[in-house]
């Protein structure tokens, strides 16, 4: 037997065994919710079902398109994500205001009774509400504890709010929807687990005493609860999210100290100069992907910067005062928010598996984007992307 052959079984044990898992707790689940009803989740972490409630709305957003141009490659031809992508339709953003409810760290909100909030769901992945986890008996939510607020509380609570990426363009941008309504912020639901989390939020002026954080207070019932709606479509970002952002956090650089930026300079670990080259790494997630040689790098004067060594507001200046920028497909490239149009980004990916999310980026900032799959394979490849990045500067 072949090695594609065990990989092929393996593969389709793999998918018949989550399937059976799925059967499984999504049988256990009607029995509990059909039995013990609407105490389903405050027994078990099961929603008894789907309800639609009247709640306050108020519309701050009308449906915006976007308009986008086709990236740069030496690839001949376009990948579908980018020629499927050149008009985006965003939906309406709004705030919704719903008295006694429960939020939830993965952005569910639910009745007192436990059912999910059909209005305010907010689907990821393609996925409908009926394929939310709170529709599978685990036996690691059982007996949720939730914590009883008596006054207003907003909820920015996220499934992928711990990503920067959806930090940035999913979960803070809910405040500027939050400012044009005029709805103060007295307690914040939100999770603080990381520090880029705690520190934008306090540039933001929201201090750790107004947030409830989300990583350790997993459900939470409040009198009201104000819910913005998402900003646009996840991994497409409007323009109003990229100028809010923009807005928001570059003028901190001009009032922030230097000392900590000449001192990572002096030991090659920070590029801060306008016109530098970055090719940027980053030893915090345990990349697996094959870097070009130092020698290739040095060969068109690119710096290697590790943006782990970065505080939240340094990675931010690394980017506006970047000219040239390589990189493979990781979070930290979200930062390309923040640099100044014009600037040229070779984003790499390791296979031919491409997400636009950065391309997306890059055109409402009208940076030069260009892309590479298959970027480890072959070391003359990627040079020849390269001089096609730099060429007409």
């Amino acid at each position: 037997m072949n090695e594609v052959t065990v990989t092929q079984k393996s593969f389709s044990l793999s998918k018949l065994f989550c399937f059976l898992r799925v059967k499984v707790q999504r049988g256990i689940t009607a029995l509990l919710t059909s039995f013990f009803k609407s105490k389903s989740f405050k027994l078990f972490g099961v929603s008894s079902g789907l309800a639609v409630i009247q709640g306050e709305e108020k519309i701050l957003f009308s449906p915006l398109a976007t308009q986008r141009e086709l990236p740069s490659s030496i690839e001949k031809h376009a990948y579908g994500v980018f020629t499927k992508n050149l008009t985006v339709k965003h939906p309406v953003s709004s705030i919704i205001k719903v008295s006694n409810a429960i939020a939830t760290r993965s952005g569910a909100n639910l009745t007192l009774d436990g059912k999910i909030i059909q209005q305010l769901f907010e689907p990821t992945d393609g996925k409908t509400v009926q394929d939310h986890h709170y529709f599978r008996f685990s036996s690691k939510r059982i007996s949720p504890k939730i914590r009883v607020s008596a006054e207003p509380v907003v909820s920015l609570a996220f499934q992928w709010q711990g990503n920067l990426y959806h930090w940035l363009f999913d979960t803070l941008p809910k405040i500027y929807l939050l400012e044009n309504a005029h709805q103060p912020i007295k307690r914040l639901y939100v999770d603080c687990e990381k520090s880029f989390q705690r520190e934008s939020l306090d540039l933001l002026g929201i201090g750790p005493d107004k947030v409830i954080d989300a990583s350790h207070v997993e459900a939470l019932s409040a009198s009201e609860l104000v819910i913005p709606s998402m900003p646009g479509l996840i991994g497409h970002p409007p323009k109003w999210v990229c100028n809010y952002l923009r807005s928001s956090f570059l003028p901190f650089l001009s009032k922030s100290s230097e000392s900590t930026v000449q001192r990572k300079k002096q030991t090659n670990t920070y590029g801060g100069d306008r016109g530098e080259r970055i090719y940027m790494i980053d030893s915090s997630n345990g990349e697996s992907v094959k870097h070009p040689s130092l020698k290739l790098l040095e060969k068109y004067s690119f710096t290697v910067v590790d943006c782990a060594s970065l505080d939240f507001l340094e990675q931010i200046r690394l980017f506006a005062n970047t000219e040239v920028m390589i990189s493979f497909h990781q979070s930290a490239l979200s930062n390309l928010v923040f640099a100044n149009p014009k600037m040229k980004i070779l984003e790499l990916f390791a296979k031919r598996e491409v997400n636009p999310c950065y391309w997306a980026v890059a055109n409402e900032v009208s940076l030069d984007y260009h892309y590479l799959t298959c970027a480890s394979e072959s070391e003359e490849r990627l040079e020849h992307a390269i001089l096609s990045l730099l060429e007409n500067r």
